[in-house]
């Protein structure tokens, strides 16, 4: 996603979550949680989350993106406007086995970058 600061700040975090039809969160993750420090961060970057593999069952889910202080205030949040469809190409149906018991989903990486910079927090899974 494109980010944009309109002035210098150093205390940020960037989240993302995936909801169930039902609104039950499946996954959720920020770089605070995963162990992230801000760096101070102005004008134009960007920002991916990229994950290996997320074991949900087909169907469609709502995502949460947000951007917010350290202590929850927020600067952008995106809650439930973004949605994603699951669908399988086997037979077999994904597990949600991961999700429930709060084992890993799997490696997955954040990334942001500006103009000359590339940060990168991967968390192997």
């Amino acid at each position: 996603m494109r980010v944009h600061a309109h002035r210098p700040i150093d205390d940020f975090v960037f989240g993302i979550g995936i909801y169930g039809a039902d609104g039950t969160r499946c996954y959720a993750t920020n770089t605070d949680v995963e162990g992230g420090q801000p760096r101070a961060f102005n004008g134009v970057g960007f920002v991916s989350f990229v994950i290996d593999h997320l074991d949900l069952a087909d169907g469609t889910y709502k995502v949460d993106v947000a951007v917010h202080r350290k202590n929850g205030a927020p600067y952008d949040y995106h809650r439930l406007l973004h949605t994603i469809r699951v669908t399988t190409t086997s037979r077999k149906s994904a597990s949600t086995d991961r999700l429930t018991t709060g084992r890993s989903p799997g490696a997955f990486r954040w990334r942001a970058w500006n103009e000359d910079r590339l940060h990168t927090l991967t968390h192997g899974g």
